[in-house]
């Protein structure tokens, strides 16, 4: 058995466009505490590179300089929508949806909750007006909360 690679964001990037094309599937492991308990940080998944992400789905995208694993909650012309299973609200829109490097598959449902359901209610409805509006409905829960 190798030892476990780790590529940068760039680079998983450029590996992500080659693979999609095949809907190549690796086995992985992320970090981070933000997917539980539906995901625990270093448990091994298997990833399968595609741009055929639907809501529900846990993808793996890059944002910045990170590689981000979350569900996508929603989705829009423009955007898309995520949310760490641990949160309750969701993450800014991503308004590049090459960012997306695939999804997880074969993962439960997410945890369920009263605020989650407004939170994700909230969002989508400012989704009709574009991603600006969705973040301003991020920061205005934010501060309610």
């Amino acid at each position: 058995m190798s030892d476990p690679v780790e590529l940068s964001a760039a680079v998983l990037r450029g590996v992500a466009v080659l693979w999609k094309k095949t809907n190549r599937e690796v086995t992985v492991r992320f970090g981070g505490n933000s997917m539980r308990p539906t995901i625990a940080p270093g448990e091994e998944v298997l990833l399968r590179c595609t741009d055929d992400v639907r809501a529900g789905d846990v993808i793996v995208y890059i944002y910045l300089d990170q590689v981000v694993v979350h569900r996508l909650i929603a989705r829009g012309k423009r955007w898309l929508l995520t949310r760490g299973d641990a949160h309750t609200l969701p993450d800014p829109p991503i308004e590049d949806p090459s960012a997306v490097v695939g999804k997880i598959v074969n993962v439960p449902p997410p945890p369920q909750s009263m605020l989650r359901s407004i939170a994700a209610i909230v969002t989508r409805v400012a989704g009709v007006f574009g991603a600006r509006a969705i973040r301003a409905s991020i920061a205005a829960m934010r501060a309610l909360r």
